[in-house]
């Protein structure tokens, strides 16, 4: 296995055979072999075929525990998770869809909210998961030209394969099936995000809800210091920064604040996925962020 640095590495932070037994016996060095947002029957098919192993790690034992007839408690699997549109409960309830229920009609699903069982209909998430996998693998072998993973950060912008009239009937089809976090709905809200190209000021609105939407869901299936959320992060507060004609000053003003807000976060995320000072990323983070602190002193200070 090849392991390549994403920063510099400084005296004292060398890991190799000999330090491992210098360190705190308690410390785990690990890696992720795969996107950690697919559901855990594609992670351990994928790390099967690819590396001969079948995957037995706390995320893949706990989700077979959660997705299994037997289990009783209230956690969801959120990489394969339905609404439960008729839960008694003023927020909407959520189950987890059980393993093999690609191949059932129907399938009965515990709410995690009101804790009581509904007989979910399999049909039409069915036809809709299968037409959006072969969107989503079709995009992902435009990458690199081999089958990936449908990964959140692998998805590419390749309007000749998935055209936007597919994807946006796509996502309204299976958002009132599943929720955000699910696959393969939260790769095709990445998509989309790549695909909208605001040229109003209510386009960009409309856009700024679904990075929120796609950054909630995000924070759900990915750890805090991942980089998919150090970029999401920074592609939002970077795509508000546009401006346009007409547009009323307070709310052009209020967009910038946001947006050194949401930059300030993202490079604080950089740092945590990319080490001290974030990278590449984290250096592109900054510079906008200074430009636009910059900006928005001297407009006030103008006034």
């Amino acid at each position: 296995m090849e392991v390549i640095a994403i920063r510099d590495i400084q005296p004292g932070e060398e890991v190799s055979p000999w330090t491992l037994p210098k360190l705190d016996t308690d410390l785990q060095i690990l890696t992720s072999y795969i996107d950690v947002s697919l559901p855990v029957e594609r992670r351990r098919s994928e790390l099967e075929a690819t590396y001969k192993f079948k995957c037995e790690c706390t995320l893949c034992m706990r989700d077979i525990e959660i997705r299994s007839s037997s289990y009783e408690g209230t956690e969801v699997d959120m990489r394969s998770a339905v609404w439960h549109r008729d839960c008694k409960r003023k927020v909407k309830g959520r189950g987890s869809l059980p393993s093999g229920w690609e191949s059932e009609d129907s399938a009965c699903i515990r709410c995690s909210k009101c804790k009581e069982g509904f007989d979910f209909d399999t049909k039409d998430l069915r036809i809709n998961y299968q037409r959006a996998t072969s969107l989503l693998e079709a995009d992902a072998k435009a990458q690199d030209g081999t089958s990936c993973s449908f990964s959140l950060y692998m998805v590419v912008d390749q309007p000749d394969l998935a055209p936007n009239s597919s994807l946006f009937q796509l996502v309204p089809a299976l958002h009132a099936i599943l929720v955000p976090s699910s696959f393969p709905l939260l790769s095709l809200l990445r998509l989309q995000l790549l695909r909208v190209r605001p040229g109003t000021s209510n386009e960009l609105a409309h856009l700024d809800r679904l990075y929120a939407i796609v950054a909630s869901a995000s924070t759900l299936v990915y750890p805090a210091n991942h980089p998919v959320l150090a970029i999401l992060h920074a592609e939002w507060g970077q795509i508000l920064t546009q401006t346009f004609e007409g547009e009323a000053h307070d709310l052009v003003s209020g967009r910038m604040v946001k947006s050194v807000e949401l930059l300030r976060k993202a490079y604080g995320l950089c740092q945590m996925a990319f080490g001290k000072g974030g990278g590449i990323e984290g250096m592109k983070v900054a510079e906008v962020l200074r430009g636009l602190e910059a900006e928005i002193h001297m407009a006030r200070s103008a006034r």
